[in-house]
């Protein structure tokens, strides 16, 4: 059974790096400067990966007015344009909730549901501002256990979520 295993599972390992290989970033944490980020891209780019998954905060792009803000703006587009030339895809993981919309329940709280049209808008806002150079979005991280969909996982709260932000970034 084991080497009937081994022979169905053979992928050439070329196939493997080029298509699935990278981590996650952290180039949009306040605390990383841009020579902290392009350091982090040069590594992860040394070690084979082609993928980097990049932390992108409702709080934090979003001004108090709903605007995105364009600091942070600025900053996304630095690690994309670094990205790029290390011939890295980017998956941007678009995390955390603002206190004005959760009642200062805390970042890794979701949305009331009243305020789920808000993140819509943030992500039709962010998915357009970067159509054409981020493809691929992810919704939420690990809202599967409670350390960051708090204060436990709920299913069918992240599927409404999810498929507000997916008619949101589609439209």
């Amino acid at each position: 059974m084991l080497v009937l295993f081994a022979f169905a599972c053979r992928v050439p390992a070329l196939a493997i790096q080029e298509a699935c290989t990278g981590s996650t970033v952290h180039a949009m944490w306040p605390d990383h400067s841009y020579s902290d980020i392009e350091a982090e891209l040069e590594a992860l780019a040394a070690a084979g990966g082609r993928w980097a998954r990049v932390d992108v905060a409702w709080p934090q792009m979003e001004q108090p007015d709903g605007r995105l803000n364009p600091y942070h703006l600025a900053r996304l587009e630095h690690v994309l344009d670094e990205a790029s030339e290390r011939g890295m895809n980017v998956q941007a993981i678009l995390i955390q909730t603002p206190g004005r919309a959760n009642g200062g329940a805390g970042l890794w709280v979701p949305p009331d549901a009243e305020h789920e049209p808000d993140f819509a808008d943030f992500v039709s806002q962010i998915v357009s501002a970067y159509r054409g150079r981020i493809r691929y979005w992810q919704i939420w991280n690990e809202q599967n256990i409670s350390e960051f969909w708090q204060p436990s996982p709920d299913a069918a709260r992240y599927t409404r979520l999810l498929k507000a932000a997916y008619e949101a970034a589609k439209a």
